[in-house]
């Protein structure tokens, strides 16, 4: 994939602070294009536009190109610009996580939910 925009995200901020990715390249969140697919992937195509949360163990988003698997790629959606796009991924899971894993939710939950923090990045996901 080329890499049109990435965020920076805590967990970035943390690991450059501790070291230990000397090696690697850092960042998870990004959006981008297409560059070329190998002869297994069947959901994207050469000149698609998405976007995706990377992984802590791999080298990362901070790159021109990265290799991505496509299980953690969604198609960008139009109405976002590549940097908007990826100032997403990473807020949206941990919001959709506490809302759906940890709080147990449903489209049926009623009641109030207090939002505290909601200024940042998942706090104004969750509103």
């Amino acid at each position: 994939m080329e890499v049109s925009a990435v965020s920076v995200n805590p967990v970035d901020v943390k690991v450059r602070a501790g070291g230990g990715f000397v090696d690697k390249i850092i960042g998870w969140d990004a959006s981008g294009v297409v560059s070329a697919v190998g002869p297994d992937v069947t959901l994207f195509q050469p000149g698609d536009a998405v976007w995706y949360a990377g992984s802590i163990t791999r080298s990362g988003s901070y790159a021109r190109t990265q290799l991505v698997h496509e299980r953690i790629v969604g198609r960008k959606p139009s109405s976002l610009s590549h940097a908007e796009a990826a100032a997403m991924p990473l807020t949206t899971i941990t919001a959709y996580e506490a809302l759906f894993h940890k709080l147990n939710l449903t489209s049926e939950s009623t009641g109030t939910l207090l939002v505290l923090g909601a200024a940042g990045g998942v706090g104004s996901i969750l509103i």
